[in-house]
């Protein structure tokens, strides 16, 4: 089923567009879920089905004109993600963690097995604000970068998932790091 197809079932509330939708949508939101979230699984199944449930409830407003259906409900999946990090208040000061933490280290990795407790902490506060932070951003720009830190997706693979040109996607990711540094800073700093 094409995806022209699957909105006009959405509209008229056809089982078999639902499934289409979520049979050709659901690990892909999923996955763009979880690199905002991390390994919450739980959270990210919630995540998932309120998109699904909201994509549902304003399928009769999607308009092809304004992007396509991945990108209406990655958006969709954004702002959810974004209202759970609010409802969560769980955004600690770590400008310290920050300014300590050595270069090269990957901030969303799984823990050393050989790191102190305080460390993994830590790390796991530092994660959870790196996906707060992506998930303040908006849609496209956390997107372009979970796919490039967090999937490791090469600039050529990126550039054939938003069909735009190598110099459009650069051009991009350098605004979307810059907007990264600024909404990270005002989440760190100290009052």
């Amino acid at each position: 089923m094409s995806d022209a197809e699957i909105i006009c079932g959405l509209r008229a509330g056809n089982s078999c567009a639902w499934a289409a939708l979520y049979d050709g949508y659901s690990v892909r939101i999923w996955r763009y879920i979880a690199c905002l979230v991390g390994p919450q699984h739980t959270v990210v199944a919630d995540l998932v089905q309120e998109t699904v449930l909201a994509a549902a409830r304003s399928a009769a407003r999607f308009d092809e004109s304004k992007g396509t259906v991945w990108q209406w409900l990655s958006g969709i999946a954004h702002n959810h993600v974004s209202l759970h990090w609010r409802s969560e208040q769980q955004i600690s000061k770590l400008r310290r963690i920050v300014e300590h933490l050595p270069r090269g280290e990957s901030l969303l990795s799984p823990n050393p097995p050989d790191q102190s407790p305080s460390a993994r902490l830590e790390q796991d506060e530092l994660a959870n604000l790196v996906r707060a932070t992506l998930a303040r951003l908006p849609s496209d720009y956390s997107e372009l970068l979970a796919a490039k830190y967090l999937e490791d997706l090469s600039l050529a693979e990126i550039q054939s998932r938003t069909s735009a040109t190598s110099d459009a996607v650069r051009s991009k990711m350098v605004r979307a790091r810059q907007l990264f540094r600024d909404v990270f800073e005002r989440l760190t700093q100290t009052p």
